[in-house]
């Protein structure tokens, strides 16, 4: 699991954004590290290009779903979807699902 979680609840809990604007700000930190991090696996030839550019389209395709469903639904959708989210993987750390 990335720090995305992490990341959200301190911008909602110490901040005070709602959860569309926290989350809004979480992509762009994450958006910064994320392209260092990028480069030194290039560098060190860990990359897997096509593999990569699979992985780009589906984040992108979510990255439009997920923005247009925030937009419609607002904050307290937002709210809902991610505690599911949170549910079903604290679940899964469990095993429930295995």
């Amino acid at each position: 699991m990335g720090v995305g979680f992490l990341l959200l609840a301190g911008l909602v809990l110490e901040c005070g954004y709602d959860l569309v604007k926290a989350n809004a700000v979480k992509v762009f930190i994450i958006l910064i590290y994320t392209v260092f991090s990028l480069g030194i696996f290039i560098y060190h030839g860990q990359v897997n290009i096509v593999a990569g550019l699979i992985l780009a389209a589906g984040n992108m395709v979510g990255a439009w779903l997920g923005a247009h469903f925030a937009i419609k639904g607002g904050a307290k959708y937002v709210r809902y979807v991610l505690i599911l989210v949170l549910i079903i993987v604290i679940l899964n750390l469990f095993g429930v699902f295995g």
